[in-house]
Parts: C-alpha cells; sequence; structure tokens
C-alpha cells in the first residue's frame, strides 16, 4: 500500500481505489478457475505446496520488476503489484481453512477456529510492529522479500503437518456416496444451502468495501497532510488489531457456544445498519462534528468483527458438508464469490461517484445490504 500511495499521482487515488477492487476481483476469480481446474489432477498437498510456490516465485519477479530509482517505474507497475498481494493474501486464507478443514471435525473446529483465526489478529500486530522497524533499514521495496520469506515458511509448516497429522475421516452416508470426487462447478450452486452462504457472504462484502471507502475518503478530507493522515491510519489500525486479539480469545468462543453460528452472523450486520444511518444523518446537518468518529468506529466493528467471529463462523458452515463438495465450495467462495462482490462493490462505487451522489448517501446501499443479509 505504501508503494502504491506514494508513487501514484494524488488525483488518481480515489479512481484507482475503486478500480482496484475490480482488479482483485477479475484476477481472483481467473486463479480460482485455475486452481480448480488442477484440483483433480495433483494431489490436496502437491496443489497446496505448488500453489503458494508460485505465489513466492510472483512476488520475487515484481520485485525484480521495481527499479532502484524507484521514479522511473510506472506507477501502474504498483496499481498491478497491490492487487496482486491481495490476490495471494486472499487465496492463501482460503488455501489455509480448506487445509485445516482436512484436520477437524464439526465440534473440534468450533472449540478450535476462534482461536486459530486469532492469528490474524496477532499477525497484524505483528507485521506492524515488523513494518516499523524494518522499513528504514530495507526500504518499502524490499519488504516484499519479507512476504516472500513467510509464503516460504507456509510450505514448510504445510509439509509439517501433512506428514505428523492425520485426516479426519468423512462419515459414510446415503447422501456420500452419490457424490464423486469431481464434483461440478453447476452441482455446488445449485444447492439451495451453499447458495444461500455465498449470498450472505457477498452482500456482508458490498457493505465492507463502501463503508471502508467512506472512511477513507472522510479521513483524508479531515487530514489533508499525508503525515497526520499516516498517523490515524497507524492509530486506527493497530487499536484495532488489539481489541480484536481481546475479541477473538475471550469473546468469541462462547457466542458462537451460546448463540450458534447463524445468530453471531447476524450481529455484524446489525451494528452496520444503526452505525449507518446515524452516519448517514450527518448528511443532513446531525453529529457534523463527529462525521469520522462515527463511519471510523462502523469499520472499526467492521476489521474486529469480520475475522473474528464472522471468518470462523462462515468456515464453519462448511464443515458438515461432504469432503469433495466442502473443498469446492470453500474454493469458490474465496475465489469467485468474494472477488465478484468486490468488483460489483467497486463499480458500484464508481456509478455512484460518475452520477455526482454525496459520499453519506452511499449509506442507503449499506444499510439495504445489512438488512438483506
Amino acid at each position: 500500500d505504501s508503494l502504491f500511495l506514494t508513487h501514484v499521482r494524488p488525483e488518481k487515488v480515489n479512481s484507482l481505489y475503486a478500480w482496484g477492487h475490480v482488479g482483485i476481483a477479475i484476477t481472483t476469480v481467473a486463479i480460482t478457475w485455475l486452481y480448480n481446474r488442477v484440483m483433480d489432477l495433483v494431489s490436496r498437498i502437491t496443489l497446496l505446496i505448488g500453489t503458494q510456490f508460485i505465489l513466492l516465485l510472483s512476488i520475487l519477479l515484481f520485485r525484480q520488476l521495481i527499479p532502484s530509482d524507484s521514479a522511473q517505474a510506472s506507477e501502474w507497475l504498483y496499481f498491478g503489484l497491490v492487487i496482486w498481494l491481495r490476490v495471494c493474501s486472499r487465496l492463501s486464507i482460503m488455501m489455509f481453512f480448506s487445509f485445516a478443514g482436512d484436520y477437524f471435525t464439526s465440534h473440534d473446529a468450533k472449540r478450535l477456529y476462534s482461536y486459530i483465526a486469532g492469528g490474524l489478529a496477532v499477525g497484524d500486530i505483528i507485521a506492524g510492529t515488523l513494518i516499523r522497524q524494518s522499513v528504514s533499514i530495507l526500504g518499502s521495496a524490499n519488504m516484499l522479500y519479507i512476504c516472500i520469506g513467510f509464503l516460504a515458511a507456509g510450505i514448510g509448516f504445510s509439509l509439517y503437518i501433512h506428514q505428523i497429522a492425520t485426516p479426519v475421516t468423512q462419515p459414510e452416508n446415503s447422501s456420500d456416496t452419490e457424490i464423486t470426487t469431481k464434483t461440478s462447478l453447476k452441482e455446488i450452486i445449485s444447492q439451495s444451502y451453499i447458495g444461500l452462504v455465498f449470498l450472505v457472504v457477498l452482500i456482508g462484502l458490498m457493505c465492507f468495501v463502501i463503508i471502508d471507502f467512506q472512511m477513507k475518503i472522510v479521513a483524508k478530507n479531515t487530514y489533508p497532510n499525508s503525515t497526520d493522515l499516516a498517523i490515524f491510519f497507524g492509530n486506527f489500525y493497530m487499536y484495532a488489531g488489539m481489541l480484536k486479539i481481546v475479541f477473538q480469545f475471550l469473546v468469541v468462543e462462547f457466542l458462537l457456544r451460546q448463540f450458534g453460528i447463524i445468530n453471531c452472523l447476524m450481529i455484524l450486520p446489525g451494528i452496520h445498519a444503526i452505525m449507518i444511518l446515524v452516519f448517514y444523518s450527518t448528511g443532513y446537518g446531525f453529529f457534523a462534528g463527529s462525521t469520522l468518529l462515527i463511519i471510523a468506529s462502523a469499520n472499526f466493528f467492521r476489521i474486529i468483527l469480520s475475522d473474528s467471529l464472522d471468518l470462523p463462523s462462515r468456515e464453519l458452515l462448511f464443515l458438515p458438508l461432504p469432503s469433495s463438495i466442502r473443498v469446492r465450495a470453500q474454493a469458490i467462495m474465496g475465489g469467485m464469490i468474494i472477488p465478484f462482490g468486490q468488483g460489483i462493490s467497486g463499480l458500484l462505487i464508481i456509478s455512484l461517484s460518475t452520477f455526482g451522489m454525496l459520499l453519506f448517501q452511499y449509506s442507503l446501499f449499506v444499510l439495504f445490504s445489512a438488512l438483506g443479509g
């Protein structure tokens, strides 16, 4: 992100931010289509390790394309880099939960997924610490080597787990015997249960993208100085990461156990509906002095709850499915449904901006999406 923001002209940052979501969607769908084509041709561990190795090589190639005199590089190189890094991140998370589903029963996953997903919050804080301590020594471009190192570590951990752990044997029943290992995309989408899961994820993602966009634009208008803006975002994500860890390890398991998966998935849309109504009222003069606080609070809840509660809850919905369907459904959700939602959200933002809608009016789409979800 720092390479993108510092090498793209300021007047193009806003439009490229929205187009970036479209680029992420197209790229992720293409990669997932290829991933699904290869899935039936090689073993699970070969696919997992091979994919991580290809991602590693691709980031290494991007690093080599960035010249030592960064002023000579095209801003489109950095636009492509930020898209590709987010695709790599999403694909890695999808592969992790797909791989983890081989080793956990539904009961074990309900107890442990909330703690495992807590690694995302811990990773936010560790990454922030590494960046502060390393960027002045290595430079922004060379931080890509750290990303390469993490992917290499992922390959090592995958091999280690494959060697020491035994996959959970799927219980046999009448429905399983009718499903071959090569479950088609049509069979996956035609199942109403999976279709509803995909729809909920799609609607929720549209809320997330628009709220994040609103916060960044309001913050940019509030802090026109780049240093002040960087300090705001630094503090925002630092405190969000800290509270995410507390929520992850102390609250999530209790909520899942007491209220169940479906009720937990309704918490964040409910909060968004309330917060976005308050933000919409700022366009008519109410709470005008607290605009950034209101939209930042909505995004704050999004960051805390989306990874710590929504993500493990969504993955738990797939575990009762037969293995052949579960693996493909998870790949489709992470590689097609989520990027499709991002792309639609990016195009929606571009359309609303083109027709001259004011920023607070975007909240109507968030409200309808939250209530629908």
